[in-house]
């Protein structure tokens, strides 16, 4: 499961209040094996994105992911056990210094 996340204000890091729990995330969506998840418009530039540490994620109608409808697996009381995950990123920078400029200082 990917957690989806809307980014903490600034006011939210005010350094005298008291800790709080990791934010709830504001959905999240079911990474199948072999599945290809591209990111883009607001879930891209705004939203912050995580997978919690679970070696299972129980799903019931109130915890379905966003994407349940386009999954098989995703079943409400479905218990889907974790495996190995393998992730690569790619991402458009649009610009990028030179190492040359970074090293010959």
């Amino acid at each position: 499961m990917l957690d989806l996340y809307e980014p903490r204000q600034p006011k939210d890091d005010d350094p005298t209040e008291q800790p709080r729990p990791p934010p709830r995330p504001t959905t999240s969506l079911l990474l199948e094996p072999r599945s290809l998840l591209v990111l883009r418009d607001t879930a891209y530039t705004r939203l912050l994105h995580g997978i919690a540490a679970a070696s299972v994620d129980p799903l019931d109608t109130a915890s379905l992911p966003l994407n349940a409808a386009a999954c098989p697996s995703a079943l409400p009381g479905a218990r889907l056990v974790r495996g190995v995950r393998v992730s690569l990123t790619i991402r458009r920078v649009p610009r990028v210094l030179r190492a040359g400029l970074l090293l010959s200082k």
